[in-house]
């Protein structure tokens, strides 16, 4: 071979390793800048969980406060009407009694003092129920109460109030898993295995 042969060849090799090493570079860099648009994904992925949880702390605190307010005045009522409601079972319960004690006379001798009597004291318990009874009609309904449907909609563990601790613990686990890299399933277990 000639000297301008190996030359030529030396130079091709010498070209070849540059260029190898200028893709090895340009790869490199592409690597970098991938890396580079996954650390901003996972920022703003981050941020906006963060600002998720933010919303709906908010959220929460506000369907707890009316919760607290609209069950105190619900359950007021409710407890009202109860007692109305019980003092009118006694009420029958001691007309009922009352009746019970009728005089054997009282069919055949209604102007028996005994008799009269009787039939004051059932007049007198009859208007005690009846009063009852138009105490009972005078309160409110509670479910009929302006914020009765959501202050239930709040309740239990399908209820709104649940469903957004619920949400709460949910992107909680998901800032959490962006800071240790666990993936924890909803049940507690790893992955959804018991």
């Amino acid at each position: 071979m000639s000297s301008t042969t190996l030359e030529a060849l030396a130079e091709a090799r010498t070209r070849v390793a540059e260029l190898s090493a200028q893709a090895e570079v340009e790869a490199q860099a592409e690597r970098i800048r991938d890396a580079q648009r996954e650390a901003e994904a996972a920022t703003n992925v981050q941020a906006d969980l963060t600002d998720r949880l933010g919303k709906i702390r908010e959220e929460l605190r506000s369907t707890r406060a009316f919760y607290a307010s609209a069950s105190v005045t619900i359950k007021a009522q409710s407890e009202a009407r109860d007692l109305v409601r019980a003092a009118i079972a006694r009420a029958n319960q001691v007309i009922s009694d009352h009746l019970a004690e009728k005089p054997p006379v009282a069919d055949y001798l209604i102007n028996d003092p005994e008799v009269v009597a009787w039939q004051l004291e059932l007049r007198r318990l009859g208007k005690e129920r009846d009063d009852l009874v138009a105490d009972f009609t005078r309160l409110p309904d509670p479910q009929l109460h302006p914020d009765f449907d959501k202050a239930v909609a709040c309740e239990g563990p399908d209820g709104l109030i649940a469903t957004l601790e619920l949400a709460e613990r949910n992107v909680l686990r998901e800032l959490d898993k962006g800071k240790s890299g666990k993936n924890w399933a909803p049940n507690g277990g790893v992955s959804g295995v018991h």
